[in-house]
């Protein structure tokens, strides 16, 4: 282990890391050894990584490398992690509960991709920082792998993904690989995978065309419940003229999805400026659909997500009095909370899977992770609100690889971001928070 400055940078390479590095890399996570700065202070990029040429970056399926490095939290002093430091663009999962960490707490999964179309799914060691190659698409291929359509399901150990035209599986720990869907030759396109809290299929939402916001007219989207073992598929609900990306599985009860129900002309962009409501509840028993209405009169709710008991939807969008509002609801739409704020930045709803808090990579700040604790409230009705750290992405590429899309482990012990660097390249961070 070499130390620049006081980042300490943990590998540089494929390879073994040897066991004195490792045995101080643990000691480090487990207290003290490392004085680290105030300052975040991150490396100068390889060539290769800067320009988008990947060269010796290519990495092979089974591939083992550490290019890690640890340092301070510059507002929380918390141990952090910085697990990538090559290749264009490194993202995890969206923001959904329960899809980016593995089940036992040991890894973080994510896509990696150059420029020019290489594109790789990882998986991250937390303790130690070594990553694994887990598949490995060419840009021949004309399908990818990225963060956003990556999906951990914890119960079985299988890494879903979207790489353009098919649902794709590949195994945490066997490293199979398997396609459940194929949708080339056909216009249809699929939204994010992500698999059921038993661990026995995966629900995707299939657009019978491409949705581009204020370009499509019209647009079906059939949600689909696919079975891992023998690939056999479930039509549970066709929506007829809405577009949807996002399922998130109810933590508790395997019968209820949350789904967006995205209205023309803009879709996922604000719908039908704010006139409908765009986060539902559907049964996928019975097919039936709850409306999870805010009170605010904007009603298109810009993100979504479970809290950790399966009783709460939390949700977030910009109001029509200005500013935007921070919510939850019950599983029948009614509100329990909502509170407006005038000052509005650009983030996510996030979520905790072991305390019932909301928590946001914006909202409030442009580079803060904030945990939200909505039912701690001061005798004017504002939630408590506490910093776990300092994400610094660069937002203004608008490029999903960059924005943060904060997870947290099972255990609540690791919190994860991604940290875009003007546009032009992205890297995945976790932090100790507890």
């Amino acid at each position: 282990m070499d130390s620049v400055g006081s980042v300490v940078r943990c590998g540089t390479g494929a390879g073994v890391v040897d066991d004195s590095r490792e045995r101080r890399d643990r000691f480090a996570l487990a207290g003290g050894l490392i004085d680290f700065a105030q300052q975040r202070r991150d490396p100068p990029l390889p060539e290769s990584a800067a320009t988008g040429r990947i060269g010796e970056m290519k990495h092979k399926k089974g591939d083992v490398f550490d290019e890690s490095e640890l340092f301070d939290d510059p507002l929380t002093s918390k141990l952090t992690r910085r697990l990538t430091r090559t290749r264009d663009f490194n993202q995890t999962p969206t923001y959904h509960l329960n899809t980016a960490f593995s089940a036992d707490n040991r890894f973080l999964v994510m896509a990696a991709w150059d420029v020019d179309g290489d594109s790789y799914l990882f998986k991250s060691e937390l303790e130690t920082g070594r990553t694994t190659v887990l598949a490995a698409l060419d840009r021949e291929s004309g399908e990818r792998f990225d963060g956003n359509n990556v999906s951990m399901i914890q119960a079985n150990g299988w890494v879903a993904t979207n790489t353009g035209t098919k649902l794709h599986l590949c195994h945490l720990d066997t490293f199979e690989e398997k396609v459940l869907l194929d949708l080339g030759g056909t216009k249809q396109t699929f939204g994010h995978p992500v698999g059921s809290i038993d661990g026995k299929t995966v629900f995707i939402p299939r657009h019978s065309n491409a949705v581009v916001p204020n370009e499509t007219v019209d647009v079906t989207t059939t949600h689909l419940e696919v079975d891992i073992d023998t690939g056999s598929m479930t039509e549970l609900f066709e929506d007829v003229g809405r577009g949807c990306n996002h399922v998130v599985p109810n933590p508790v009860d395997p019968d209820l999805l949350l789904i967006d129900r995205d209205m023309p002309p803009a879709f996922a962009h604000g719908g039908d400026k704010g006139r409908t409501t765009r986060v539902w509840v559907l049964n996928r028993k019975c097919g039936d659909i709850t409306e999870i209405r805010p009170q605010d009169q904007h009603r298109f709710q810009v993100h979504s997500n479970w809290n950790c008991r399966g009783d709460r939807v939390f949700y977030h969008g910009t109001s029509a009095e200005g500013g935007h509002y921070i919510g939850a609801a019950d599983v029948t739409g009614r509100t329990v909370f909502e509170r407006r704020y005038g000052e509005y930045h650009y983030g996510h709803m996030c979520t905790h899977p072991c305390e019932d808090v909301m928590i946001t990579d914006g909202l409030f700040t442009a580079n803060q992770v904030i945990k939200i604790h909505y039912t701690d409230l001061d005798l004017h009705g504002a939630p408590r609100l506490e910093v776990l750290a300092r994400h610094d992405t660069d937002w203004t590429p608008r490029q999903q690889q960059c924005h943060p899309h904060c997870h947290v482990s099972r255990d609540g012990r690791w919190l994860s971001y991604n940290r875009g660097i003007g546009g032009k390249r992205s890297d995945v961070y976790i932090v100790q928070i507890r």
